[in-house]
């Protein structure tokens, strides 16, 4: 995961023009996967060097900040990217700069959220002995309905994605998905 992350952020960096919509999403999920992967791998060397380490607040505060953000952006910018396809679908317009909006909005979401959980004494080890949401803490039960929500987003894009783009013709036939009245 570290070395596919890193070698994407490469190829980002050398062709800028994978940053245009809907790269930019792309761009900013691939980050907060590395920022995880970075997270879940210097906790696996703290865990074998001195897992005692790992209940202190020295070490978990930190730890717990980077992996509920690192977390939370890969979320939404996974639910952001479906948004993202319905949105070209459904209307013919050309990207604009609400795609800078949708690349900022868990930024500006995740810099309110985490000093909250913080503030609310959520952070600390979780169920797997990791630096994260607290073990007994309520807000594990909204992740069901995330990934639900994410599933359904899934499904809708996956079915308007059906409907609305014809299939390519074959030389021998031309079989289409589409209603009628979107057949070409």
């Amino acid at each position: 995961s570290l070395l596919l992350s890193l070698l994407l952020i490469l190829l980002f960096l050398f062709y800028p023009s994978l940053l245009h919509p809907p790269g930019s999403l792309l761009f900013g999920s691939i980050l907060s996967e590395l920022l995880l992967t970075i997270h879940w791998l210097s906790t696996s060397f703290i865990y074998f060097y001195d897992s005692s380490l790992l209940q202190k607040d020295a070490f978990c505060l930190p730890s717990s900040i980077v992996a509920i953000s690192a977390s939370f952006l890969s979320s939404s910018y996974s639910l952001l990217f479906p948004f993202y396809i319905l949105r070209r679908i459904s209307s013919l317009l050309p990207p604009s700069s609400s795609s800078l909006f949708l690349l900022l909005l868990p930024l500006i979401l995740c810099s309110f959220f985490t000093p909250f959980f913080y503030l609310l004494g959520l952070l600390g080890p979780s169920l797997s002995g990791a630096c994260s949401l607290r073990f007994n803490s309520s807000l594990i039960y909204l992740f069901p309905p995330l990934i639900l929500l994410h599933l359904l987003l899934s499904f809708i894009t996956i079915y308007s994605i059906w409907l609305k783009v014809p299939l390519v013709p074959t030389p021998t036939s031309q079989p289409s998905h589409a209603p009628k009245k979107l057949r070409t």
